[in-house]
């Protein structure tokens, strides 16, 4: 876009880079078995990111920017926004990477009141034919250091350089205590980062995918199922108290990209309404 600069000539002005989003992660990834790398505790907060851009620091949810009328979308974009533009050291950050990260506000789990409203690192990536090429963790936690980035916070790894085993994970989850609480972790990352492959394997409490029940619609729509739903409904399009038409859809969205099943929205919408798993404030 051009602007009149006043003085008869133009001045180009320039916009924010096409949006990146982080890899999706999901639940069921078998191919992840055998694969060799690094098991961090999964953290309850709100994926973000950071870019620096010719418009400047720019910040992100999972979906989008927060720029415009988006910020007044989720209370915790605006405080993510002010520790971004209050920290003058992200101003070291390449053009040519994101820094993305979890925002930890209170959700689902308590954690630990003073760790909250902080940025928890958790991947570097540059980008390539615009899609995120992602660093290993010990090589992006050297970069940050060598840029001086500060006020991040750096977790280390429940285990890395290992290879990933159904049995060992499993164990690790449900037993693994969190560093963020009292308390059990919700669950582990894995990270192939060789093979740009990732999968997470949830706590039995907190996952969205209960194998144990009988029927379909049980196994997929449930609570944790439902509070993402509802957290991606307000975070992506401002909703804060959707409809039970909206969040069945959304919820069947959900399931349809993630796990590949396809739901009635009147059979998700039965199973919201009968086990009262929603209601609208």
């Amino acid at each position: 876009m051009k602007i009149r600069n006043g003085f008869g000539g133009e001045n180009v002005v320039t916009s924010y880079p096409p949006f990146v989003k982080y890899p999706s992660i999901a639940e069921d990834c078998p191919q992840i078995w055998g694969q060799k790398g690094y098991v961090f505790e999964k953290v309850d907060g709100s994926l973000s990111q950071v870019r620096n851009t010719s418009m400047g620091l720019v910040g992100g949810s999972k979906s989008n920017y927060l720029i415009g009328n988006r910020i007044s979308f989720s209370t915790w974009f605006s405080e993510y926004l002010a520790w971004m533009r209050k920290n003058e050291s992200l101003h070291a950050l390449p053009k040519n990477v994101i820094m993305f990260g979890e925002w930890l506000v209170p959700r689902s789990i308590e954690y630990d009141p003073k760790k909250i409203n902080k940025f928890y690192f958790i991947d570097l990536a540059f980008i390539s034919d615009g899609k995120p090429v992602i660093y290993d963790y010990d090589e992006a936690r050297d970069y940050l250091k060598a840029w001086g980035v500060q006020d991040v916070q750096v977790l280390d790894p429940i285990a890395k350089n290992v290879i990933f085993d159904p049995e060992s994970i499993k164990h690790t989850k449900n037993n693994c205590r969190s560093v963020l609480r009292e308390g059990d972790i919700e669950g582990v990352i894995l990270k192939d980062y060789r093979n740009q492959q990732f999968a997470k394997c949830l706590n039995d409490a907190y996952s969205e995918i209960r194998t144990q029940e009988k029927d379909l619609e049980s196994q997929y729509i449930n609570p944790p199922r439902i509070k993402k739903a509802l957290v991606r409904l307000e975070e992506d399009y401002g909703v804060k108290a959707p409809s039970l038409d909206q969040l069945a859809l959304q919820v069947a969205r959900d399931v349809k990209k993630e796990s590949g099943f396809s739901f009635d929205l009147q059979a998700v919408k039965g199973v919201i309404r009968a086990r009262e798993y929603y209601h609208r404030k």
